[in-house]
């Protein structure tokens, strides 16, 4: 009986088995095996009997040059904001690709860091993410301090000074001095401007 040759070549992505001298029209079983990060997906040559299958069998009527063909996976990037700010970056990325992500803090808020696996630079609120499987990604965000000042007039003291965060409410007092009584605060975020005890909402850099 005549015999054929087999040649099973690999292709980028993967390695093969198969290849051998055949006896005619037998069938020579051939595999592809993808490495990490790829997939299967077709093989190349004339007489697969299923192309689509990367375990499968060649007829041998005569010589054949055989070649698979792997593909990258593709993984779900999912990018989270927490409270404070929004992201970019989500979407599906080839295996082994650096996907762009991006945090953007809102108002009031600073950018802190990342949380995930596979980021450049945790600290950075523009950087990227290696993609070897289905990742999520969450940006982290903290609130800004803000000064408030309180003062008084002749007549009394105030109090509630100090370093306050974004959208917080801080508490200020009035306390009039003996013979004085309290008329009320200057309107800059104060909740209420006719009460000696009441507080101010923090936006920014206040002065009461």
């Amino acid at each position: 009986i005549n015999q054929h040759v087999l040649n099973v070549s690999p292709g980028t992505g993967g390695n093969t088995t198969g290849s051998g001298a055949y006896d005619y029209n037998s069938n020579a079983n051939i595999s592809a095996v993808p490495d990490i990060g790829y997939n299967f997906s077709s093989w190349i040559g004339s007489g697969v009997n299923d192309p689509f299958n990367a375990n499968t069998t060649v007829s041998m009527t005569l010589d054949r040059n055989i070649s698979p063909t792997f593909v990258l996976k593709d993984h779900l990037l999912i990018v989270s904001p927490g409270t404070g700010g929004s992201t970019t970056g989500s979407g599906s990325f080839p295996y082994g690709t650096d996907a762009n992500i991006t945090a953007t803090p809102a108002a009031g808020h600073n950018f802190t860091n990342w949380i995930g696996v596979g980021v450049s630079d945790l600290n950075a609120s523009e950087t990227t993410v290696s993609i070897t499987q289905n990742q999520n990604i969450s940006a982290i965000f903290s609130p800004k301090d803000f000064t408030l000042q309180v003062s008084s007039s002749t007549g009394g003291s105030a109090f509630g000074d100090g370093n306050y965060s974004y959208g917080t409410h801080a508490i200020i007092t009035a306390t009039p001095d003996s013979g004085y009584y309290f008329s009320g605060w200057n309107d800059n975020g104060v909740i209420n401007a006719l009460s000696p005890s009441t507080a101010v909402s923090i936006w920014s850099d206040v002065n009461v």
